[in-house]
């Protein structure tokens, strides 16, 4: 079958953090060189924002629960609030911060090969 489905509910419980109050899991993707994606879950606690620089793909989220603060790093004026049914685009060579005045928890899908761990690297 062309399709694959997983379950997400037991991944979230069992998130392991990428740094403190930010976990996030890649489940489903693959590494064709044309077209990368990679597909994941993500929850953010509140204060404990989380940043990147120069991100080297595209990234595509949707929120689950709560609400996720996203600020430009280069106009930090420039904050978009996404709430839970939205979907968030940030491009490629973006600098980010995403924060949460609650908590939030997500999917995304990153533009990406599976199994690139350039993300887990550079947040901080």
């Amino acid at each position: 079958m062309p399709c694959h489905a997983k379950p997400t509910v037991h991944h979230f419980s069992d998130l392991q953090p990428l740094k403190h109050g930010f976990s996030m899991q890649d489940l489903l993707g693959h590494a064709d060189d044309e077209h990368p994606a990679t597909c994941g879950i993500f929850t953010l606690d509140q204060g404990h924002p989380v940043s990147f620089d120069k991100i080297p793909y595209h990234c595509f989220g949707t929120i689950l629960e709560g609400e996720l603060i996203v600020e430009d790093l280069d106009d930090p004026e420039e904050k978009t609030r996404v709430k839970a049914g939205d979907i968030v685009h940030v491009p490629r060579g973006s600098s980010v911060r995403w924060s949460t005045a609650t908590s939030c928890k997500g999917t995304y899908v990153h533009l990406k090969p599976f199994g690139d761990d350039s993300f887990h690297k550079g947040v901080y």
